[in-house]
């Protein structure tokens, strides 16, 4: 929930934002990230430089959204 909260104020600010992948325990040696503390995710915020490429496939909102039936 906090980092969906932050995704969306990045966007609000005109920011990009990504959830990222990483090794937690190499990240946590890293930053010296005490034994009793964890690191559950990483983001990263920035300018996009260009536009992202086209995502094939992706389905339109008239081929998924349902009115007025069951």
């Amino acid at each position: 929930m906090a980092a969906m909260t932050l995704m969306l104020k990045a966007q609000d600010m005109g920011l990009d934002s990504c959830a990222m992948a990483c090794d937690a325990e190499k990240m946590a040696a890293v930053v010296n990230l005490p034994d009793d503390h964890a690191i559950c995710m990483v983001l990263a915020f920035g300018k996009r430089l260009e536009e992202p490429y086209p995502r094939p496939g992706l389905l339109t909102v008239e081929d998924v959204l349902l009115t007025d039936s069951y």
